[in-house]
């Protein structure tokens, strides 16, 4: 969890939130959200953003974010 942890600052629901994210995109594409172009995290987790539904707009266009 440190490297979520890290990447928000701390911030321990939004971490798990990147962690889920991470979870479901390694899982179909062998690759992780930190190896993507970047995006919006914060801005989509604070909106309400579901983990996943952010992880399925990368598993469905994935050439849109490499």
């Amino acid at each position: 969890m440190n490297e979520y942890l890290k990447y928000a600052d701390g911030d321990r629901d939004f971490a798990g939130w990147l962690r889920d994210v991470d979870t479901y995109v390694k899982t179909a594409l062998w690759v992780s959200i930190f190896d993507l172009r970047d995006l919006a995290w914060r801005s989509m987790y604070d909106d309400g953003y579901p983990a996943t539904d952010a992880a399925q707009d990368i598993i469905d266009n994935p050439h849109d974010y490499l």
